[in-house]
């Protein structure tokens, strides 16, 4: 199976199956959406009109999250995407050089194996779209920072793990994750007769 898998990057049926041509056509809509993208979940949406080509499959995800990510949400998203995998594996790497807690060596080495894992797995499909895996990595991200903010902390050293605590910040931040959220379903089901239209209608 993963050798089939591997194999839908360059030996399907045809080359115009496979995910190589598909990702021209993803990269041609970056022009036109690259300082903030198209916005996210937008995807399946915005390359269509680029692709010049006869293609029998339609494609929600660009099966790479780097290229979705430029176009979903411009080299701001990207870039942001791209720090988080930094800082994250810079968490995780502390735990493993600094911590004395083999509990907490033990825990960054698996966030930092997890973490890679999904870097690679990032360019050849999107994975981090399904809610179970992305859960599981935003958990292991956050206990992974926290714990090297705590160590940063207790050993007095300076970072970037280090903030200043604010007033009042948690409550604000967790209405405006509940708000974009209420906004995402907004738009998602506005987009639902779209989807209907588009799937009743393939060719």
């Amino acid at each position: 199976s993963i050798h089939d898998r591997f194999g839908s990057l360059f030996a399907q049926r045809s080359f115009l199956e496979s995910r190589m041509p598909h990702w021209g056509d993803g990269f041609k809509a970056v022009p036109d959406f690259w300082p903030l993208g198209s916005g996210l979940g937008t995807y399946a949406y915005v390359y269509p009109p680029y692709q010049d080509r006869l293609d029998r499959a339609w494609y929600r995800h660009a099966e790479n999250q780097y290229l979705e990510a430029l176009v979903d949400g411009g080299v701001v998203g990207l870039a942001l995407m791209l720090a988080m995998i930094a800082l994250v594996g810079l968490a995780a790497w502390r735990l493993v050089r600094d911590d004395d807690d083999p509990r907490s060596v033990a825990f960054g080495a698996a966030c930092l194996f997890a973490l890679s894992g999904q870097a690679v797995h990032a360019c050849f499909d999107f994975a981090l779209y399904l809610p179970a895996c992305v859960l599981l990595l935003a958990l292991l991200a956050g206990a992974a920072c926290g714990r090297a903010a705590c160590l940063a902390r207790r050993t007095r050293a300076s970072g970037l793990f280090v903030l200043s605590r604010v007033p009042g910040l948690t409550p604000v931040l967790v209405l405006l994750l509940l708000a974009g959220g209420i906004w995402g379903v907004c738009e998602t089901r506005s987009l639902a007769a779209v989807d209907r239209a588009l799937a009743a209608d393939r060719l």
